[in-house]
């Protein structure tokens, strides 16, 4: 322990610091956490199928052992030419700002780039990118951006009035909307139908996890996902419910051929929470396509998701599709490799490759 503190390993018994750290941080709250925010900070960071101390999530110590800063990393492994890596999915960020810079400023320098096998993260702030790209992150300009397709817009304006909380919760506005999407849907820019033969429907979970790594094969980096990693994966997003339930899709050609596959959160009068659309190369517009049709035809409201490079053109084709900026997403590594694909845009990341299936980045505990 030196006079300005340290920085180590986060280990169980700091889970409770960790979420106290998280309430001043991004709750701007006092209160200690609750007893679900601590077993959930638990469960994300050690219970991953690829945890290990040297890929974990950190801690800062001061001079008297006070864990005054933290970040919270998910390990998921992912391939790039012949290497398997151990990527670090940097979720949360936070120091006590009352103790000073010191315990921010050491956090953040672990971060160089020349330290990383790969670290990366969907979810930063201007500030955090800013400070990244200094140490040698790659900026995803595409992966920054949130796609957004409306299906009735009177129950999409209603769903996002009650997720803002307070007396938009308690206005019972959606059978109104209802009324008002019989009206609106008229004439508001439909989706084109699914091209002939190419089916979206339900798949089986086991068939599911044995086809998406096939799915991603095309991508220069892309998650490793093995059966274990990716079912550890499928239950954590299935636990976040304010979206809706976890429903896992297919989409088959007229030959009956697997050529794509979804996972998102939603349901009728919800606006679906899209983790994952995986295409078989060159299969992106049919996939696409089909899925968000169905989407529609399950009663979702709206739906919407992570923009991917390889993608970005199918999802272009789609009448009434929207784009904003969402917050940054970026890659670290000490690997020329790695480097090359990011900045090529030859990357799959994301979802359940990704931060996606986390509760914490929707619900409040």
């Amino acid at each position: 322990m030196s006079a300005n503190g340290r920085i180590r390993p986060m280990r169980p018994d700091d889970v409770e610091a960790v979420g106290k750290l998280f309430m001043q941080v991004f709750r701007q709250s006092e209160a200690p956490p609750s007893r679900a925010l601590s077993d959930y900070f638990r469960l994300v960071c050690f219970g991953a199928p690829a945890y290990g101390e040297d890929v974990g999530s950190i801690v800062h110590e001061d001079a008297e052992g006070v864990v005054d800063g933290a970040i919270t990393i998910t390990p998921i492994r992912f391939v790039c030419g012949d290497m398997v890596l151990t990527g670090r999915e940097l979720a949360n960020y936070m120091a006590d700002d009352t103790k000073g810079r010191k315990g921010a400023t050491d956090l953040a320098l672990t971060l160089r780039a020349r330290n990383q096998d790969l670290a990366f993260s969907e979810t930063a702030r201007p500030v955090s990118a800013d400070m990244v790209k200094a140490m040698g992150a790659v900026i995803l300009p595409i992966q920054s951006l949130e796609w957004t397709r409306v299906f009735r817009p009177c129950g999409a304006v209603v769903r996002l009035m009650q997720r803002r909380g307070g007396v938009y919760a308690r206005i019972p506005a959606m059978p109104l909307a209802k009324l008002g999407d019989l009206v609106a849907t008229r004439v508001f820019k439909r989706l084109d139908p699914p091209r002939e033969g190419v089916v979206a429907g339900p798949v089986e979970r086991d068939e599911f996890v044995a086809l998406a790594p096939q799915m991603v094969a095309h991508y220069g980096l892309r998650p490793l996902w093995e059966p274990a990693e990716l079912n550890w994966l499928i239950d954590r997003a299935a636990e976040r419910t304010r979206n809706g339930p976890l429903v896992l899709r297919k989409v088959t050609d007229g030959r009956g051929t697997v050529i794509g596959l979804a996972a998102y959160l939603g349901g009728p009068g919800m606006i679906a929470n899209v983790l994952n659309i995986l295409a078989r190369k060159n299969r992106e517009v049919e996939v696409i396509g089909a899925l968000l049709a169905l989407m529609d035809a399950e009663g979702n409201v709206a739906a919407r998701g992570t923009a991917q490079p390889i993608q970005l053109e199918a999802m272009c084709r789609i009448p009434g599709m929207l784009f904003r900026h969402n917050a940054y997403s970026y890659v670290l590594s000490k690997h020329a490799a790695v480097v090359d694909a990011a900045r090529r845009n030859d990357i799959y990341m994301g979802g359940l490759a990704g931060e996606g299936w986390s509760r914490l980045v929707s619900e409040t505990f």
